[in-house]
């Protein structure tokens, strides 16, 4: 009752406002109920969420990705959570839209027109990379305290000072410095998660966890091997322009489609497999993912173009080791096109660069000032409590522009009390076993710990490989 008359007398405190930086508007804590979900209509993601228990298909409104009432994000998946913030002001629903959001102005007009909701359009839209900032991804808003009954607001420094400005009737925002990451997002480092007991938790990244599960497993296991996927490593015998050679197999037992070569001559080549002939697998294309560093070599192509050609760009020699499997995820590269993400879990774990990024994000969260220290300070919590998620982040090859290799679980989402985050498709323990992917059995302990429930939905295609997570594509409408 005493929260409630908290919220209610911010309300009136902020009613007969006129000018829109002083008009009072307020989000509900960010483990409220929830009342829709606001998703994108590709690659499964809003019907894995309509299949959650707790939710159901009628609280799951589509928001189009492509035609006239939207705009398409890579032909994939629109980023509902950065369109709009939703909350009350003067006590009525509010939508804000964000000037960093894409734009869904007429599907937008209808939903808000028939549900009685009120529309804001403060700041102005920016020219990229400013623009980033100023998205929903950039509001977040923790459950409620004794001094913030509706929740203290998380966001980024980088944010339009017009939306800051607005989010002051709710309490002074904790402000983070976001430049040094990719998306630029607070959602990317930063969440909340409720105990079953009572109260909730922060949860922050944990890089040098992430390196060290990395290196917890032999290093010939697959990392993004589609999730049923059967894998094989071994030695190569000899090889050609167009083929591998492993004397010691049969690879006709098997139904292999990529190979990639992971150490020696041509490591960081994958290839397509056409044909299995006993002891050989025979390519009928090979994308060039060789450098110094795997991770760096793998943003490059993402962000540029992966080189592909019918043959081996190097052919592997008796030198050379390869990883096996039926099948991979895929990523896109600047032109769309699509290449295989297969690595192995040694080349990422030896890698320094991926090392360097590590340090630098663990630094950001753990060192004086970082981000662990100020939310935690900021909403009165212990540092030691919080849930530290194993996370692999890289970077630009510049030391900056930091963003999530695997799936990242610090973007993840609250919904009926139970905890939705992106199947990172780590690699196993057991190489058969799917249930046994290091990075998942981590992410789970971690939060079931809290008597709270952990559910994992592929968004690889949806949101992953476009740089997001499962919070950025579920726009969740809270009641206060």
């Amino acid at each position: 009752m005493r929260r409630a008359l908290r919220c209610a007398a911010l309300f009136l405190s902020v009613a007969g406002c006129q000018s829109l930086p002083r008009a009072g508007f307020v989000i509900p804590p960010g483990d409220a109920p929830v009342e829709l979900v606001l998703t994108g209509d590709t690659a499964g993601w809003r019907q894995q969420l309509a299949a959650l228990s707790g939710l159901g298909p009628a609280r799951v409104l589509t928001v189009p990705s492509s035609g006239e009432g939207g705009r398409a994000v890579a032909g994939a998946t629109v980023w509902t959570t950065d369109e709009w913030v939703i909350g009350y002001q003067d006590g009525r629903r509010t939508a804000l839209q964000m000037p960093g959001g894409h734009g869904f102005a007429r599907w937008a007009e209808g939903l808000l027109r028939s549900r009685g909701w009120r529309r804001l359009e403060p700041g102005v839209p920016r020219a990229f990379p400013e623009s980033r900032f100023d998205a929903g991804g950039n509001v977040l808003v923790s459950p409620a305290l004794p001094d913030f009954p509706c929740g203290r607001i998380v966001t980024s420094r980088q944010l339009q000072p017009e939306l800051r400005a607005l989010l002051r009737a709710q309490g002074e925002p904790l402000e983070l410095d976001t430049r040094w990451l990719k998306v630029g997002h607070v959602d990317e480092i930063v969440a909340f998660l409720p105990v079953a007991s009572g109260g909730f938790r922060l949860v922050l990244p944990d890089p040098e966890a992430g390196l060290a599960l990395l290196g917890s497993v032999p290093p010939d296991r697959a990392v993004f091997a589609a999730r049923a996927s059967a894998q094989l490593a071994g030695a190569v015998s000899a090889g050609g322009p167009g083929f591998l050679e492993d004397r010691t197999r049969d690879f006709s037992r098997g139904s292999w489609r990529y190979v990639r070569i992971t150490a020696g001559k041509g490591a960081g080549q994958v290839a397509h497999v056409s044909r299995a002939e006993g002891p050989r697998l025979v390519i009928d294309g090979s994308w060039d993912l060789r450098g110094e560093s795997p991770a760096r070599a793998i943003r490059a192509a993402r962000e540029g173009h992966a080189d592909l050609m019918p043959l081996w760009f190097e052919p592997p020699d008796a030198t050379s080791r390869y990883l096996a499997v039926e099948d991979s995820r895929l990523w896109l590269d600047a032109s769309g096109q699509e290449f295989p993400a297969l690595v192995s879990a040694g080349e990422l774990a030896h890698d320094q660069f991926l090392a360097a990024a590590a340090r630098e994000l663990a630094e950001r969260i753990d060192g004086p000032g970082g981000v662990g220290e100020v939310v935690s300070r900021g909403l009165g919590l212990r540092p030691a409590e919080a849930v530290r998620l194993p996370v692999v982040f890289y970077d630009d090859g510049r030391g900056a522009s930091l963003v999530s290799l695997l799936p990242n679980p610090v973007n993840l989402v609250v919904l009926e009390g139970e905890a939705v985050l992106l199947d990172p498709f780590g690699p196993r323990a057991a190489p058969a076993d799917e249930t046994t992917d290091v990075f998942l059995r981590a992410w789970r302990r971690a939060i079931e710990a809290l008597g709270v429930r952990a559910r994992f939905l592929d968004g690889w295609d949806a949101l992953h490989r476009l740089d997001g997570g499962a919070r950025c594509g579920t726009n969740v409408v809270r009641r206060l």
